[in-house]
């Protein structure tokens, strides 16, 4: 009996692709998207969706070499602004993948417990996840948007209708072109210059 526990464990939850690997923790929510896609093309097997929470290494510039007070967050080498840890993966399994997003642990009258479970940089009640796609086709990690950004909340449930990555291009043609952005200030008067 646990050994059936086990083996549907063991098959039923594959191996994540680097960088997708998290530590489970006591806090979590679940980020549920019912579609997921590259540039209008559906994710397929193999396919990750990842979620991420982004730590300054350098604590506003203050660090500039790896030590007890300036550690390595996500084990790179290098101490950045915006290191990406992983706190929750899954793969790509149709409409309704549930992706497991982990927090901190934490607990007052054991304040190492975060050590211990290795969560200690995971996400903070009200923090909003960045989620990122691995497709596995091009062995890429892809920044992917979703329809709605909800905050981090312990035992939250969200339902999430699209989570999607598209690139823009334009082709200009030899000679003139003409392109317009939207470039005014909102204050375009005199006395704002």
């Amino acid at each position: 009996n646990i050994w059936v526990i086990s083996i549907v464990f063991l098959f039923g939850n594959p191996i994540p692709p680097e960088g997708f690997e998290y530590n489970q923790s006591q806090r979590q929510a679940f980020y549920i998207f019912l579609s997921a896609d590259i540039n209008d093309q559906s994710l397929s097997e193999g396919d990750w969706i990842g979620a991420f929470k982004i730590h300054d290494e350098t604590v506003a510039y203050s660090c500039e070499t790896i030590s007890e007070e300036c550690p390595d967050i996500n084990e790179d080498g290098f101490l950045t602004v915006d290191a990406s840890i992983c706190v929750g993966s899954r793969e790509w399994e149709g409409p309704y993948t549930p992706i497991p997003v982990m927090g901190t642990d934490f607990n007052p009258e054991f304040p190492e417990l975060c050590e211990q479970t290795g969560t200690c940089y995971y996400l903070n009640q009200g923090d909003i996840p960045i989620f990122n796609i691995y497709e596995s086709a091009s062995n890429a990690v892809i920044p992917a948007e979703p329809s709605v950004m909800e905050p981090f909340v312990d035992l939250g449930v969200y339902f999430v209708s699209r989570l999607t990555y598209f690139t823009y291009s334009m082709f200009l043609e030899s000679g003139h072109n003409l392109i317009s952005f939207n470039a005014l200030r909102t204050d375009n008067s005199l006395n704002s210059m």
